[in-house]
This record gives structure tokens, C-alpha cells and sequence, in this order.
């Protein structure tokens, strides 16, 4: 969820942290629009790459030969976001985003005045190149879903 949260800030100008008390809460900072957009577009990607790992973790050979059910899923995952970011990083070159996407001086301000806690490192080592690939293969039709109104 941190990656897809961070993946989902770095192209609708907004920032994203997480508060941790008794249950893990993200946050997107930005202008009231911009972070509307990031969370319908969150909710999008975390409920598609959720089905998406689910029907992959129900094929027969993967219940079959499978034990390490976790690392598979993880792996998994990392490829669909991998394709996920490189979906949006090409959305950004074709279109010349570049500038459109840059953070608004004012969330900027008030970010700083905030002073936020970096976060935990989120990166993840894929061990099962099947799962990865296949899912970043999935990942790569997320644009082409039915679109968000």
C-alpha cells in the first residue's frame, strides 16, 4: 500500500505519508482536487492489483506446487506496480507532464511547516521471476480497464 500510495503521489501532484497509532492511516496532501483524484485513482489500483493477485494465487498449478503462498503474492504485487509506474512514467513523457505534475509551492509550505517523519523502506526483493512477470504483464492493462468518471 506504501509504494502504491507513493507511485499514486508522484503523478497527481500530491504527497503522501501514513500516520501509524493502533491502525496504519495514508494520507495525500495536496490541493482538495488534486488529492480527490489521487484517492478515487488509489482506491482504482488497490482494489485492481488486489483482484488481480487473488485470481493469480487461485491458478491450480500455483495451489499445487505452491507453499510460500506470502512471498508469491508479494512478488506478484511488485511486478503489477512495477508496470503501474512505468504505465504512468510513459503517460508523463508522451504528454509532457513534467511541469503539469510539479508539486504546488503552497502544499510545499505547508508540508514543511508539518515536518513529517520519513517513512519505512518499502522496496522488496522478488524471489519467484514467474509471478513478477506475469503480474507486470496485468499491470499493463490497467489503462485499458474501463475507465474512472
Amino acid at each position: 500500500m506504501y509504494r502504491l500510495a507513493s507511485i499514486i503521489a508522484k503523478n497527481f501532484r500530491v504527497e503522501d505519508f501514513y500516520i501509524t497509532n493502533e491502525s496504519t492511516q495514508l494520507i495525500f496532501m495536496g490541493l482538495q482536487s488534486d488529492v480527490q483524484l489521487a484517492e478515487v485513482t488509489f482506491q482504482y489500483a488497490a482494489g485492481s492489483v488486489g483482484f488481480s493477485a487473488k485470481q493469480f494465487l487461485q491458478r491450480p498449478e500455483i495451489k499445487r506446487k505452491r507453499k510460500r503462498k506470502w512471498q508469491l503474492k508479494q512478488d506478484f504485487i511488485e511486478g503489477y506496480l512495477s508496470a503501474l509506474e512505468s504505465l504512468f512514467d510513459q503517460q508523463v513523457l508522451t504528454n509532457g507532464y513534467e511541469l503539469a505534475l510539479q508539486l504546488p509551492d503552497v502544499v510545499k509550505e505547508e508540508i514543511a511547516k508539518i515536518e513529517f517523519v520519513t517513512g519505512k523502506d518499502v522496496s522488496h526483493e522478488v524471489k519467484d521471476f514467474e509471478a513478477y512477470h506475469t503480474s507486470y504483464r496485468e499491470g499493463k492493462k490497467f489503462k485499458q480497464r474501463d475507465q474512472i468518471n
